[in-house]
């Protein structure tokens, strides 16, 4: 098993990693980071506790750092509820605050969405949040996706018994087809 350091990560990315606990990734990180990080697309299916959220924080935080900041996001994360969303931008918040200048953003329903549209309007670099929330963002055109990097599906399988795949297509629709897809299920 290797080290975080090991994966090549920035500097800010790293410098994101210090205070976290156990420098130790686990075995989904540590098979699925190299490839996150290589811009290859990922489809696995992820048992609770896997430390899912730390590999898709780091995917997002490191293509902003690489990259640089935009205007419009950098990377899309997709969850099925508002907890999760609250959790994986919790998450993401607390890492790119550790040493990178990346910025997040959670969209989500049971929270006014003109509280949202100012962040997004003066530029996010990462945008969490639930596939309603986010289609009402783009159909308003506050949240634009034409050049979005990276789009990850946390809970893809949850969002489709949800009834979510029509928003779930039209938000794909409107991402480059460059775009790294992650897509992670239960």
């Amino acid at each position: 098993m290797s080290e975080f350091g090991d994966f090549g990560l920035s500097e800010a990315t790293q410098a994101a990693l210090v205070g976290l606990g156990p420098g130790r990734p686990t075995p989904f990180q540590n098979e699925t980071i190299p490839a996150l990080l290589s811009n290859r697309d990922l489809f696995a299916q992820v048992p609770a506790g896997s430390g899912e959220d730390v590999a898709i924080a780091f995917t997002a935080i490191e293509r902003v750092t690489r990259d640089g900041p935009t205007y419009n996001p950098t990377a899309l994360i997709l969850a099925p509820s508002r907890e999760l969303v609250i959790q994986l931008h919790e998450t993401i918040y607390q890492l790119a605050a550790r040493g990178t200048s990346a910025s997040v953003l959670g969209v989500y329903e049971g929270k006014p969405v003109t509280s949202q549209i100012g962040p997004l309007k003066h530029g996010v670099d990462i945008v969490v949040g639930t596939p309603g929330r986010v289609l009402e963002h783009v159909k308003r055109k506050t949240l634009r996706i034409e050049q979005l990097k990276v789009l990850v599906l946390d809970l893809a399988d949850e969002m489709l018994h949800q009834g979510r795949s029509g928003d779930i297509e039209s938000i794909i629709g409107g991402t480059p087809k460059t775009r790294q897809t992650v897509l992670l299920s239960a």
